[in-house]
């Protein structure tokens, strides 16, 4: 993704006519892809090799493992569809204060871990904000699956150090990776995806699982120019350009390998989430069109708009239930409605005019959504 939510919304609302808003629009920067955004021309076929990991775990402060208050304990552990507007989180209902305006974050089963401008990272249970680390505030992308959250820290002189802490336990792993670090190439530093133990990022070998737990690193290879959208209990879902150059651009594929991944309808139009047990992705196969896609088929459902200007899923609650976002024209100026869809059925309205771009909404995509 290249650019910013408040930009592509304004160069929108300029335009007359019946909407067109691409996919870009509210999530833009996310499902989760700002530094994965990068041009990888990448070699296919080779196989896996296990790499020792230099991670080096550490546990913060006592404070970090306090227990969470019950209503908030249980709203996150459910997974309920949470948004942030300035220093406030709201979740099922309730709201609570991080102490300072939410820049970009993930919710985790535990809390919601996020930056701020700075470029400090947080943590929040919903009753103690805790500071775990810096990003780059400029490029901050956070993801997160489970009670884990994982960032990228940049020291200058040094190498980019991937960072995965555990909101569960307080632990923190660090590894630094082989990468370039020398602009867009296939060998520039990129956290892909987080998949319980597993954490998913390119570096100059190509495509690396790291699982945290064992500190095991394997070489997934270099699929030419896959670039990783999601995983989900070991399903990846990938974007390949297209072969038919009268269509061009890229098509999903879903696999637990890049060798036996079936190609589905829909594109990289730069939204896309799989179901936490990776049989479903939400996602489009044109710009503005949302759709399901079985991940074992790759077969595409279309998903009616429930009345919106411009409607679009970015995340699930659940196995069956995804999380979408509602706007009408304005979109910077006028009030979203979040939205929780059950697969295959209709869509009920969760949180009604929950903020604007313009008021600073931010729902949990990981990475900013405004300049």
């Amino acid at each position: 993704m290249t650019e910013l939510l408040k930009d592509m919304m304004n160069e929108r609302a300029d335009a007359l006519g019946a909407p067109d808003l691409d996919v870009l629009g509210m999530v833009r920067e996310g499902n989760r892809r700002v530094a994965r955004r990068r041009t990888a021309v990448l070699g296919a076929g080779a196989a896996a090799a296990v790499v020792a990991a230099i991670a080096v775990p550490t546990l913060l402060p006592e404070a970090e493992q306090r227990a969470q208050e019950p209503s908030f304990a249980s709203v996150f552990t459910a997974g309920e569809p949470s948004y942030a507007v300035g220093s406030q989180v709201y979740v099922d209902g309730r709201t609570f204060d991080v102490g300072r305006p939410v820049h970009a974050y993930v919710q985790t089963t535990v809390g919601v871990v996020f930056s701020d401008r700075s470029g400090t990272v947080w943590a929040s249970d919903g009753t103690e904000t805790v500071e775990i680390g810096t990003t780059d505030a400029k490029r901050a992308h956070l993801e997160a699956d489970d009670s884990r959250a994982a960032w990228t820290e940049y020291v200058d002189g040094t190498a980019p150090q991937y960072t995965v802490y555990d909101q569960a336990s307080g632990e923190v792993e660090r590894s630094v990776f082989q990468t370039g670090n020398d602009g867009p190439t296939e060998y520039d530093d990129a956290l892909l995806a987080v998949d319980g133990d597993d954490v998913y990022v390119r570096d100059s070998r190509g495509i690396v699982r790291w699982n945290v737990e064992t500190g095991d690193q394997t070489s997934l290879g270099r699929p030419l120019g896959a670039e990783v959208e999601d995983v989900k209990s070991g399903v990846i879902a990938y974007a390949i350009p297209n072969t038919d150059d009268a269509v061009g651009g890229t098509v999903i594929h879903f696999g637990r390998d890049f060798d036996t991944a079936v190609a589905s309808g829909l594109r990289d139009t730069e939204v896309l989430a799989l179901s936490p047990d990776g049989t479903t992705a939400v996602g489009e196969p044109t710009p503005d069109t949302p759709a399901l896609a079985d991940t074992a088929t790759g077969e595409v459902t279309a998903i009616e708009n429930p009345g919106y200007e411009y409607f679009t899923g970015f995340g699930w609650v659940d196995d069956d239930t995804y999380v979408g976002i509602g706007l009408g024209n304005p979109w910077v100026s006028t009030p979203a409605d979040l939205l929780e869809c059950e697969v295959g059925g209709a869509c009920s309205v969760t949180g009604s005019a929950i903020g604007t771009l313009d008021a600073g909404l931010v729902v949990p995509l990981g990475v900013p959504m405004e300049d």
